[in-house]
């Protein structure tokens, strides 16, 4: 049997199985998926063996990188905060960043890939008293009560003012799909394409909402809404999308 790339006789020494073993493997870590040619000679396994290894290599000291400067950035750009709550022995924590092992973090993230591959550098919680009042006040005025944690992706200049006042109509467009109304998504690949995003040393970062949303009343809704349709709280498309017209 000749070799596929030069053409030689290919002849089973033990140098010949050692580059082969060392080419199939290199061959899998770096394409898992490729069907491989194996009908190569001594001297060729060895060149494309060496090439490969530095290939790898170089991949692998990506890798590292990467993830020392995820690391970096998981500690470093951390939002947590103390705010005080007007009282004189107490403090609470605006911003809290969830542990990865709690369920909390476990059930957004399931959500989270539920759609979407990248990965999730941290979820924060933020612990706002007044949203909750202004969220409890607006509960009580729905025609029923139908909660939902929905995502929320928002452009840089309303994300800070959400996380502090709320969702503000006048960030709204007329043309969206179910008219001038604050949208939320069942899936994150939706609000993927509003997200917030930041430059770092390993490319850009989204930030996304994940928020508790109730949806009241809901019925099937269209471009050019202004306001809910009477006798309802709320619209949704045929997908899983959602608007409200009042926070």
């Amino acid at each position: 049997m000749n070799c596929k790339n030069c053409h030689l006789s290919i002849v089973n020494t033990v140098n010949h199985i050692n580059f082969k073993n060392k080419y199939v493997k290199l061959f899998r870590k770096l394409f898992p998926k490729r069907p491989i040619e194996i009908n190569y000679c001594t001297n060729c396994y060895e060149i494309m063996a060496n090439e490969l290894e530095l290939e790898y290599l170089s991949q692998l000291e990506h890798l590292n990188s990467y993830n020392n400067e995820l690391e970096i950035l998981k500690k470093q750009t951390k939002q947590a905060y103390s705010l005080n709550d007007h009282t004189e022995s107490k403090t609470t924590h605006r911003y809290i960043v969830l542990d990865e092992s709690s369920a909390e973090y476990t059930e957004i993230k399931k959500r989270f890939d539920e759609t979407l591959s990248f990965k999730i550098i941290r979820i924060e919680k933020n612990n706002n008293p007044s949203l909750e009042q202004k969220f409890n006040e607006r509960s009580k005025q729905l025609t029923c009560q139908n909660i939902k944690y929905l995502f929320h992706g928002s452009n840089d200049k309303a994300y800070d003012n959400i996380l502090e006042t709320g969702f503000d109509l006048e960030y709204s467009s007329p043309h969206g799909l179910l008219g001038k109304g604050i949208y939320f998504a069942e899936d994150a690949s939706y609000s993927h394409g509003y997200g917030r995003m930041t430059k770092t040393n390993i490319g850009k970062i989204n930030h996304l909402l994940y928020c508790k949303v109730n949806l009241g009343k809901t019925c099937k809704g269209c471009s050019g809404l202004i306001e809910t349709p009477t006798g309802y709280d709320g619209v949704h498309s045929e997908g899983r999308t959602y608007a409200v017209f009042d926070n």
